[in-house]
């Protein structure tokens, strides 16, 4: 009987967690949309992984050369009337050269775009 109430606490307990991680991630998230809290600048690598974050103005040009993108900079996808700034995640993905499928590509995917207010 002692085993059960246990059980039952913990479980409460767990949901309570996850509840206060939701509640968190969503305020910290509102936070970085409305600019009360500023998101942060990474450039942080694992092996052939990078991941790069910044605010910009251009968030579907990506990082040239692994830095963000400069207002000088052509992209392809840039428009007469700039959208407002965003907040852009992006992941790099460096193959290794000493594979036999030849040499060295960087394949670039965007993991997360928050549009700021």
């Amino acid at each position: 009987m002692a085993n059960m109430r246990g059980l039952k606490q913990g479980c409460a307990l767990a949901a309570a967690g996850c509840l206060a991680l939701v509640m968190a991630c969503t305020l910290v998230g509102t936070g970085v949309r409305r600019r009360v809290i500023a998101p942060p600048d990474l450039d942080m690598q694992l092996g052939s992984y990078r991941i790069i974050s910044y605010t910009t103005q251009r968030p579907a040009c990506p990082p040239f050369g692994g830095r963000k993108p400069s207002v000088t900079t052509m992209c392809g996808t840039d428009s007469l009337f700039p959208a407002g700034e965003a907040y852009t995640i992006w992941l790099l993905i460096r193959t290794d050269p000493s594979q036999p499928r030849g040499p060295t590509r960087l394949t670039l995917r965007r993991l997360l775009m928050v549009d700021l207010e």
